[in-house]
């Protein structure tokens, strides 16, 4: 099932995302992708992956079963193509701040429960950057668990 995050006031569509797996327990992962418009890659690839987990949950994939509840956003610029982005002529500049203010104050919220939240963040086509996890203010015991993602890098911030 796709849902779609909207402002109360106005009742516009911040983004779409997939909330798959058990709905009575908070999320084990976000995914996230596409926060700049551009990140085609990281787009495509968490909506095929959200495309196989609904078919694990809905049992389409034999011998398969989703045990942990997952949130996938596989992008926020859906704000940009519909003119909401900072690009768009004729809308105030206070205008498409609030509603970049109220996607990412909702990205957040959506995301925040999750034990584990990954960005699929992609770098200009000029510079050449190693698969990471950033952490932010770690625990020992998040130091921990960021080397079993198997990335050659590891970055406090």
């Amino acid at each position: 099932m796709i849902y779609e995050l909207t402002t109360s006031s106005r009742g516009e569509e911040l983004f779409p995302y997939h909330d798959i797996g058990p709905q009575g327990r908070a999320p084990r992962l976000a995914l996230v992708a596409d926060l700049h418009g551009n990140e085609l890659n990281g787009m495509f690839v968490l909506s095929r992956l959200a495309a196989f987990l609904r078919g694990v949950s809905s049992g389409e994939r034999r011998g398969l079963r989703l045990r942990e509840r997952v949130v996938i956003v596989p992008t926020i610029n859906t704000l940009e193509s519909r003119g909401f982005g900072p690009a768009r002529a004729g809308a105030g500049v206070g205008y498409r701040r609030s509603m970049w203010a109220a996607a990412t104050g909702a990205l957040v919220a959506l995301t925040r429960a999750a034990y584990y939240r990954v960005d699929i963040h992609q770098v200009s086509l000029d510079i050449e950057e190693m698969p990471q996890v950033r952490l932010y203010a770690p625990s020992d015991d998040e130091r921990a668990t960021a080397c079993l993602f198997g990335l050659p890098a590891v970055i406090e911030r």
